[in-house]
């Protein structure tokens, strides 16, 4: 790990109240790699996020950031443009000298979600062989269901399967339960890795080489938009490679899709 060389990648649109520490965050966790460079994707921010942005690339060394201008009136879908920005730091991956000697490439949220990453954490990952692709896990219950896919765990479109039970006859609340919040499971630090088709969980480590083929695809054939992790994924397992969730890879303990699983403090 401290010969390799790490590039650091995600999109960002409205994300000045978590950038400085989220890329302190990341900066702290993979500081056993011989070199960090960064590449950011902006589009659509209304705050300070270009701003901060332009000011990180003349504090940090390899920062670099491309902003994308407002996408918001050409493509109407968020998923759309989350994907688009996403293929931007792919293409810059696949043909970018300044990119050629990096062996290993983490896609982040920088929405605060990596809060309780760590070194350690990312260590983890080094234990196990046989991986591609390494997402994150949480301490409070796994989050990410629409990007997951797992033969049992979550096989399809989770919000697919909500809308498919509504125009079935079943209640909204029902339906959610069913379709995504049962699946919202805690999966312990110590249990063996899990190999899926697809996860992401706000962080996701990847070999350089399995990201040569591919792209991320927000909408489907119907126009009805789709999780953009998992075409990406689809291109990566049938290319061969594997894609595992870590437990011991903790980001985060509870986020906003997960607080109503927090254990509520005992009233005497």
């Amino acid at each position: 790990m401290g010969t390799n060389k790490v590039l650091i990648v995600g999109v960002v649109r409205n994300c000045a109240q978590y950038l400085n520490d989220q890329v302190l965050i990341l900066s702290n966790a993979f500081q056993r790699f011989s070199e960090i460079q960064w590449l950011l994707i902006e589009s659509d921010s209304s705050d300070e996020t270009r701003e901060l942005l332009g000011a990180l690339k003349n504090k940090i060394p390899s920062f670099n950031f491309k902003a994308m201008g407002s996408l918001e009136p050409l493509m109407k879908s968020r998923t759309q443009r989350i994907a688009y920005c996403r293929n931007q730091y792919l293409k810059s991956i696949r043909e970018s000298q300044e990119y050629a000697d990096i062996e290993y490439v983490v896609v982040a949220d920088f929405d605060g979600v990596n809060r309780l990453l760590s070194s350690q954490a990312v260590d983890s990952c080094w234990s196990h062989e046989g991986w591609a692709v390494c997402a994150a896990n949480q301490e409070g219950p796994y989050y990410d269901i629409w990007a997951l896919r797992h033969e049992v765990w979550s096989p399809g479109d989770c919000w697919a399967q909500y809308h498919f039970l509504i125009n079935h006859g079943l209640p909204q609340d029902a339906s959610r339960f069913a379709a995504v919040y049962s699946k919202m499971i805690k999966v312990p630090q110590n249990s063996t890795w899990l190999k899926v088709q697809s996860a992401f969980g706000g962080l996701a480590i990847y070999r350089k080489d399995a990201l040569q083929g591919g792209a991320y695809i927000g909408l489907d054939k119907f126009g009805s938009e789709v999780c953009e992790h998992v075409s990406l994924h689809e291109e990566i397992t049938r290319s061969g490679f594997g894609i595992y969730i870590n437990p011991s890879l903790i980001n985060a303990d509870f986020i906003d899709h997960t607080e109503l699983f927090r254990p509520k403090p005992i009233v005497n």
